[in-house]
C-alpha cells in the first residue's frame, strides 16, 4: 500500500472539509475523479489498490466550506511514486 499525509492551512473564514485525491497511473491519462468517494477528513489516506512494479502519481485538493458551499482548491503538485518490493540483503 501507499500512504500519503495531508497537512492543509484553510483561508480566513473557511472551515476545513477533508481531501479529495487523485491518482494516475498513466502519466498521458489525466485523473478526472477523485479516488475517495467522499472526502477524506483523517490526516492521512492509505491507497490498498495498488499493483506491484508499478509508478502512480497523485495530487490532492482540499475541500472547505465557505459561504454554505463546498470549495475545492487547487490541486497539489503531482508525485510520482514506484511501488515495489525492497530487496533483503
Amino acid at each position: 500500500s501507499i500512504k500519503l499525509e495531508f497537512a492543509f492551512a484553510p483561508p480566513a473564514g473557511a472551515v476545513p472539509a477533508g481531501f479529495n485525491v487523485y491518482r494516475r497511473s498513466d502519466k498521458t491519462a489525466p485523473a478526472l475523479l477523485p479516488l475517495n468517494p467522499v472526502p477524506i477528513t483523517a490526516p492521512s489516506w492509505e491507497d490498498l489498490q495498488v499493483e506491484f512494479d508499478r509508478s502512480y502519481w497523485y495530487s490532492v485538493a482540499a475541500l472547505v466550506k465557505m459561504h454554505g458551499e463546498t470549495v475545492e482548491s487547487f490541486r497539489s503538485e503531482e508525485k510520482e511514486l514506484h511501488f515495489s518490493l525492497q530487496e533483503l540483503r
